[in-house]
């Protein structure tokens, strides 16, 4: 039997139908009104090489379609549209009820929206960023580029655009990373894409900078399994400070994407990054609260069980850093212990707690 040429057209039409990532590839899937021939089935008759260049032709010569507007009219009718089935509550005909202010139906529409798409205001639009047009209800995007319909979008771009060596500049690209946290002690952590393969792991490069311009930078790869917004794969990373820097002095922090070069930010309450170092097992500091202060807080504070550990209670007697204005009075676990903001009451009324605590402060930090 003489097998059939394949036919670039159809294939695309049936990735199309079954919708694409943000980086789309072909399908073996065949479309839902195409059962495939069961395995009993009679063999076709073998064609001549002739009318199988016939028909081959009479395909590939339609003269109004190309394989990325069949590819992405048929991608925004299945997989955008169905993303956009919460703004129908908006987006809706004169006869039913809206919940809020009524949205045109242009929404809905595969040549509005491509021409939206095209001059880079569909995605600014719906996430409430375009002033001369704003946005009436909140980012439904809130993972970026990794939730509905923001992510339908940016694949359904791909299909338009990619192809066009000048768009590539627009493409749109998420958020590619962030540090998340930075603990008392100097570990920070976050997450990282490298967003022309992110499927591959990123690696970035950490900085530390003080004030006179002294810099320590180093590079980790972001391949934990941690919180990576919701990004396909393990993008997570950390990195302990050296000793040097946990001074508790106040350093700037920056850190990029190495391959790009492109920043991440820093999404923590910190003005930059301050870190102290915790004392390690059997140090001084550890044996004084295990001698005065462990007992006493696991009698009082039943309600918290067993998690009341050095640990987690150095932290909050570092909370606020001394250069914040913490001090051995003016610290979170004193504060709570004096019936600050604490269900459990007053523990220093009838007891020496707070005496203990400020004790405990000065042993690790000084006077």
């Amino acid at each position: 039997m003489i097998k059939e040429k394949p036919i670039i057209v159809v294939s695309c039409i049936l990735i199309a139908l079954f919708g694409c990532t943000q980086n789309p590839g072909s399908s073996d899937r065949q479309p839902s009104g195409q059962k495939q021939g069961p395995s009993s089935a009679q063999p076709s008759e073998p064609q001549s090489s002739d009318q199988t260049s016939k028909e081959n032709s009479q395909v590939e010569t339609k003269p109004d379609e190309t394989e990325a507007t069949i590819s992405g009219r048929s991608y925004f009718e299945t997989e955008v549209l169905a993303a956009f089935n919460l703004c129908e509550r908006c987006h809706a005909p004169e006869n039913v009820p809206v919940e809020r202010d009524r949205g045109p139906l242009t929404i809905f529409s595969y040549d509005a929206m491509r021409q939206m798409l095209d001059e880079n205001l569909l995605l600014p639009m719906i996430r409430g960023d375009l002033a001369a047009r704003p946005h009436p209800i909140n980012d439904p995007c809130l993972n970026g580029l990794n939730s509905s319909p923001c992510k339908q979008i940016a694949a359904w771009w791909d299909l338009e655009f990619a192809d066009i060596p000048e768009k590539l500049a627009e493409r749109p690209i998420g958020e590619i990373g962030a540090i998340t946290s930075i603990e008392r002690y100097g570990l920070i952590r976050g997450w990282a894409i490298n967003p022309t393969a992110q499927n591959q792991m990123a690696q970035v490069t950490i900085s530390l900078i003080r004030s006179n311009g002294e810099r320590f930078s180093t590079t980790v790869d972001a391949n934990l399994e941690a919180f990576d917004n919701d990004t396909p794969g393990p993008h997570a990373f950390s990195l302990q400070a050296p000793p040097a820097w946990l001074d508790g002095e106040r350093h700037q922090i920056e850190a990029s994407v190495t391959a790009i070069a492109e920043d991440l930010s820093v999404e923590t309450n910190a003005e930059g990054f301050v870190g102290l170092p915790k004392p390690a097992a059997g140090s001084a500091q550890r044996t004084y609260f295990q001698d005065n202060l462990q007992n006493i807080i696991l009698t009082n504070c039943g309600c918290h069980g067993n998690s009341f550990t050095y640990d987690y209670l150095w932290d909050r007697l570092l909370n606020p850093f001394p250069i914040d204005g913490g001090s051995a009075s003016n610290n979170l676990l004193r504060s709570k212990a004096a019936g600050n903001s604490h269900a459990g009451g007053n523990l220093c009324a009838n007891s020496n707690v707070c005496g203990l605590i400020e004790a405990w402060w000065t042993e690790e930090f000084g006077p």
